[in-house]
């Protein structure tokens, strides 16, 4: 890993600013087309929204009902480029689509979005919807409200680890060539008679400030997007409006998905099944403040409430809340719209004169065509003289989805690791859990457990410090797994977790 302040140099291409989806996959198509690349994030990959998701790669049924049909044939092909493409991090999720009479759609208008989703689809390996009686929907989600249902639909989108999805684009960005650094916070940007030219951004513990010119600078920091604007004095910007969404982490009630809408104020929501867990989520207010987002008890209410109403039996009280998460959607600001659910989800691309790009608004499931078109537009602004490569990423797997005739499956268990062990690594690495067999075969007690709950070793924290830039023990707790949102959050066999990050800390 060459990412380090040896690897900066003076000048660059384009310098992207945040290391959440988007601005990792603009790095990777960039890098990969032949660009001169540097991706500056000022905390961890991912910290902010990227990993805060509902962990679903989907269309959005919900964007039928606001007659966005582009934006959902557009996510339902980019799910399907990652069903293919990213396959040991995204898979197929059946979803149950409950109808009373008091809905707000009858089961016929449902059934009849489903046939529009799934022609939007076509091209999916994914099975057609289907409609279900009462009886199928309360045999499939015991304890359901009954009264006044009428039947259902189910249908199959994909979910997805996003934490994972993020940290494959920033190496797939750094094996093309580019620069990748995190905890390196831009301060300010240079100016040469009123054109961008560089940055110049803090980086380390050290606190050192470092220069560097660049043609171009994307702004791809989500709901801090306004901060890097306002460096840019003097000109209009378009702004976003963060909303929040907060979801719940509860113990594992349903093996699929379930989608409701909520009474208070008929948003729909979701059920799912996470890591051995269900996610009741998610939010969707207004929040300016993304340096002070927090869960508060207005927002546990709200679903535990919305959840009682399809369940009132469920014993299921601030008390089984195992963890919470919040993220700030970075959406375009529309002063048209009052209630947040109905600004759109559709990205927007901002090239100012003076060379800042700005990414606005978007959908994590959209991030590669999102990076495509910024790409795009980027290269239009280049010496015409300079011959660049066409965007491939439509085609190309991530790092751990690379097909290999090697057995991985089969070395993992031969050094002693058990078949859920196995299965973890390869759902979660892929072909990248061949680093981490290497550690393993070099000392096989890096096999020990992190926790007694999940399957997570050793050997994929010194994995992570060597090959995923982790610097501070949150970075692999929350943003390379999902530990922390569990019931033991790492604790178990915390000394020797401990012990992995003592060299770090010197």
């Amino acid at each position: 890993m060459l990412s380090s302040k040896e690897a900066i140099q003076a000048s660059y291409d384009l310098v992207v600013i945040g290391g959440g989806i988007n601005g990792a996959a603009v790095a990777r198509d960039a890098a990969l087309r032949g660009l001169k690349v540097i991706l500056l994030e000022k905390t961890d990959f991912g910290a902010g929204a990227s990993t805060k998701t509902s962990k679903l790669a989907h269309g959005g049924l919900r964007y039928l009902e606001q007659y966005e049909f582009g934006l959902v044939k557009e996510s339902l092909y980019e799910r399907n480029l990652l069903l293919k493409n990213a396959s040991h991090l995204v898979s197929p999720l059946k979803f149950t689509f409950p109808v009373y009479t008091h809905s707000a759609r009858p089961l016929w208008q449902v059934n009849l979005g489903l046939y529009l989703y799934d022609f939007f689809s076509r091209d999916s390996e994914l099975p057609n919807h289907c409609k279900l009686d009462t009886e199928q929907v309360v045999n499939n989600f015991p304890g359901i409200q009954s009264k006044g249902l009428v039947g259902g639909c189910c249908y199959y989108d994909a979910q997805m680890k996003d934490n994972r999805l993020v940290i494959e684009n920033v190496l797939a960005a750094e094996m093309a060539g580019a620069t990748i650094l995190n905890y390196a916070k831009v301060i300010k940007l240079l100016w040469n008679q009123r054109k961008i030219e560089g940055v110049i951004f803090r980086y380390d513990k050290s606190g050192n400030e470092i220069n560097i010119k660049s043609e171009l600078v994307v702004n791809a920091t989500g709901a801090w997007s306004n901060e890097i604007t306002d460096l840019e004095s003097g000109v209009e910007h378009a702004r976003v409006a963060p909303t929040k969404g907060v979801h719940l982490v509860v113990p594992k009630m349903f093996p699929t998905g379930l989608i409701l809408r909520a009474p208070q104020d008929g948003r729909i929501f979701f059920v799912l099944p996470w890591e051995g867990y269900s996610l009741i989520g998610a939010t969707d207010t207004f929040f300016n403040d993304p340096e002070a987002t927090e869960v508060d008890k207005a927002d546990v209410t709200y679903l535990l409430e919305a959840f009682h109403h399809h369940f009132p039996h469920f014993n299921i009280g601030a008390e089984a809340i195992i963890s919470t998460f919040v993220g700030l959607r970075p959406l375009v600001a529309n002063h048209h719209s009052k209630k947040p659910s109905l600004i759109s989800r559709d990205h927007a691309i901002q090239f100012s004169k003076g060379g800042l790009i700005t990414v606005l608004g978007g959908k994590f499931t959209t991030h590669r065509k999102m990076a495509e078109e910024v790409v795009d537009r980027i290269i239009s602004h280049m010496d015409p003289l300079r011959v660049f490569k066409h965007c491939r990423t439509h085609e190309l797997p991530l790092p751990g989805a690379i097909i290999s005739d090697y057995n991985l499956e089969k070395e993992l268990e031969e050094v002693g690791l058990q078949k859920i062990q196995v299965d973890h690594l390869m759902q979660n690495y892929g072909q990248l859990a061949k680093k981490i067999l290497e550690i393993i075969k070099i000392n096989p007690l890096e096999m020990q457990p992190i926790c007694s709950e999940h399957p997570h070793i050793l050997a994929e924290l010194t994995y992570a410090i060597k090959f995923e830039h982790v610097k501070r023990m949150d970075d692999w707790l929350y943003r390379r797994t999902s530990i922390a949102y569990g019931s033991c959050q790492g604790k178990n066999n915390l000394e020797a977790v401990v012990e992995k990050f003592l060299p770090l800390s010197r």
